[in-house]
């Protein structure tokens, strides 16, 4: 059971501290359908992850959670305020579930649906089918602890069903439209193939769809992350910067694809673990620092239809990091 417990340090009688570099920790964080709630994770694969929710449209401090114990994924559903999380489970090493918990109502227990084999980065595909990256090979078996058994399969009532000409893609959250999922293939698989210069599009097809098809012409050598709604309309993408930090450090920035039209986010420049967009393309939520060495913070995007550029940009602090 999940429980919502206010942390101490968020009361207003305690007075906010700066964290040290070293505990700049990743973080990862999902909004809801409607882009009021946030969740965001760190600690994560950890034996005691933190789980922290906000109310973007109250006035009302972060949620400190006590997440089950190596929770490693999180992300928000199609709709409504159901949060999945994968995370580990009693029994032989490598045993895993994924649960679904109404970030809504913290009090309420998560319901667990599904059991497996290192199961994590899970992404609704439709209403009560959510995809996730698991072994296929039974908890314990030998073939999980390499990558040749690793496959994406549709969990649904219980059962999962491995998604065929996915093995070896050992991406996080692919882009789901209808019909499939893609990823922006990253540096180490563009020079295994000998592509220096540009960045492919990795897909795959859904039973009884087709594999998603996008323009790559978008995309150079210096692209790195590309999420997506589920029209693949609205795309934020991730690239390398030519700016230098103390002369050593690279800078980060984002793209945003509306359709045909790309537009910069210079505010954005900076550090980031990870970001997504929720299925309308009306919102997204990203991970940032000045430098990878820093405390981070939240980013909300707000997005109107036929505008390029963010209609908002909001940076979302932890009361115990802002300064």
């Amino acid at each position: 059971m999940l429980l919502a417990t206010v942390c101490a340090c968020l009361l207003p009688a305690c007075k906010p501290t700066y964290p040290t570099a070293s505990e700049a920790l990743p973080l990862t964080p999902t909004i809801s359908a409607d882009g009021k709630l946030l969740a965001v994770l760190d600690r994560s694969g950890q034996e005691t992850p933190r789980l922290r929710l906000k109310w973007l449209d109250r006035q009302e401090p972060w949620l400190e959670l006590p997440a089950p114990k190596y929770t490693n994924s999180i992300r928000f559903g199609l709709t409504g305020y159901d949060l999945l999380l994968t995370h580990a489970r009693p029994g032989p090493k490598g045993a895993s579930q994924l649960s679904r918990w109404d970030a809504s109502n913290p009090s309420k227990p998560s319901e667990i649906l599904y059991e497996g084999a290192r199961v994590t980065f899970p992404v609704e595909v439709k209403p009560g089918q959510v995809l996730v990256r698991m072994c296929d090979a039974p908890v314990g078996d030998e073939a999980c602890k390499g990558n040749s058994s690793i496959w994406w399969a549709l969990v649904e009532n219980g059962k999962a069903t491995t998604v065929p000409g996915t093995r070896y893609q050992l991406y996080s959250q692919p882009n789901m439209v209808e019909g499939g999922g893609f990823w922006l293939e990253d540096e180490y698989f563009s020079q295994k193939r000998g592509n220096k210069e540009h960045r492919e599009i990795t897909a795959f097809a859904l039973l009884g769809g087709k594999p998603p098809q996008f323009d790559i012409s978008r995309f150079d050598s210096k692209s790195q992350v590309l999420k997506c709604d589920q029209k693949a309309s609205r795309c934020l993408v991730k690239y390398l910067t030519d700016e230098l930090v103390n002369g050593s450090l690279y800078l980060y920035g984002f793209k945003v694809f509306d359709g045909t039209n790309t537009c910069d986010v210079p505010a954005l420049k900076g550090w980031h673990d990870d970001f997504s967009v929720t299925p309308d393309g009306r919102a997204a939520v990203i991970s940032r620092s000045r430098l990878s060495a820093e405390p981070r913070h939240v980013v909300v995007l707000r997005f109107v239809p036929g505008q390029c550029e963010p209609a908002s940009v909001e940076s979302v602090y932890f009361e115990e990091t802002h300064k």
